[in-house]
């Protein structure tokens, strides 16, 4: 048999070169987002800019980069991954699939150091009535500046001194909500100092301000000597006014309580969005955030989500590192799991609270209000 060679035209020539020509252009000068076979990009909703300021978020994407190159990450308003803050996600019922806890913060009490020396105070209060004696007596000694300043937050300003004072809400499972009688004693010592603050002007208005923005404005200008927020709030204040000497403490409690410290936490979750068309490649992500939980919380000035984490990173700043101490030898209470109604019942608690502070009802009627408001028995 005779074989008979192919023959190779000059066209063909020209075919395979032209071929291989607009290969090399696809190659050198399309954008990587083209190659959607290669590349999956995943988008990540998340508010962690303000507390993860110094390359932190970059560095962890580009980490996870390292390690699932197929899987881009980028920063965008409408994530396959989302990020979200409790009680603000629980009160609006934001849904996501695999959530998780990534880092928390406690509530304590903040207060101006320099401030208190100058009155001849050497320490935060401890108890409600050094609270009292202490917000008079920076007032006496600065007219212009107040005790305390409360924000329309009612989850870190208002319910953590009920917690701190030895209240334990009882969880039910894991949605089943216990229902705390606000006409018990130890709910009426807090409503009745509470009311004393009205009462007695200690608070910078008889309201409440309009945001956190505002009542940190307040603390960093030296127009209170002390407020409840959420340790991710050392970093702003930091920011806000670099030179302010300040601390955090355990929250005041009744002269009689010898309990542990107990303080409100708020937390980060992330989760995957129902309507993601990526679920396979977020997961991923997801589940690399929660190893990276400790290294977050650190970055954050947080603690990490999982109380069974190990703790192998401690936040630079010395009063982060204060706060991480504060959580790790206190009890903790979430109590965005106790209401039904996240929205409604911080609504009731701000109403009859300025009530009080108005003096239009004293705290028995406040904490009937309370009661009937929020279907206590």
């Amino acid at each position: 048999m005779v074989y008979k060679k192919s023959r190779f035209t000059r066209f063909d020539k020209v075919l395979v070169i032209t071929a291989a020509v607009v290969l090399v252009i696809a190659l050198v000068f399309l954008p990587k987002e083209s190659f959607r076979l290669m590349v999956t990009t995943v988008k990540f909703t998340q508010a962690w800019s303000h507390i993860l300021k110094n390359g932190e978020l970059n560095a962890l994407i580009a980490e996870f980069k390292e390690s699932n190159p197929t899987v881009n990450v980028k920063l965008d308003n409408d994530g396959d991954v989302i990020a979200v803050e409790t009680p603000q996600a629980d009160a609006v019922e934001i849904e996501l699939e695999d959530r998780t806890e990534i880092m928390s913060f406690i509530n304590p009490l903040f207060y101006n150091i320099d401030l208190l020396q100058s009155c001849g105070l050497d320490r935060p209060p401890k108890t409600l009535d050094e609270f009292v004696a202490a917000c008079h007596t920076v007032q006496k000694t600065y007219p212009g500046i107040r005790g305390i300043v409360f924000s329309s937050a009612v989850y870190q300003d208002i319910t953590p001194w009920f917690w701190a004072a030895g209240i334990k809400p009882q969880y039910d499972g894991e949605q089943s909500i216990e229902k705390i009688d606000w006409t018990s004693r130890s709910a009426l010592v807090i409503l009745s100092f509470l009311q004393k603050l009205g009462e007695e002007h200690l608070v910078a208005e008889a309201s409440f301000v309009k945001s956190r923005e505002e009542k940190l404005r307040a603390f960093t200008k030296k127009k209170c000597a002390f407020f409840i927020g959420s340790a991710g709030d050392i970093k702003l204040i930091r920011e806000m006014n670099k030179t302010l000497n300040f601390s955090v403490s355990t929250i005041p409690v009744p002269a009689n309580y010898n309990g542990k410290s107990i303080f409100n936490v708020s937390s980060w979750n992330v989760g995957i969005a129902p309507e993601s068309d990526h679920k396979a490649q977020a997961l991923s992500f997801v589940e690399f955030l929660m190893k990276k939980r400790s290294a977050l919380a650190a970055a954050a000035g947080a603690m990490p989500g999982d109380s069974a984490v190990t703790t192998t990173n401690s936040p630079e700043d010395e009063i982060e590192r204060k706060a991480r101490i504060l959580y790790e030898n206190s009890d903790i209470v979430r109590d965005y799991k106790l209401f039904s109604n996240l929205e409604k019942t911080a609504a009731v608690f701000k109403t009859e609270i300025a009530k009080m502070w108005r003096g239009e009802q004293d705290a028995q009627q406040t904490a009937e209000a309370l009661n009937l408001a929020t279907g206590t028995p």
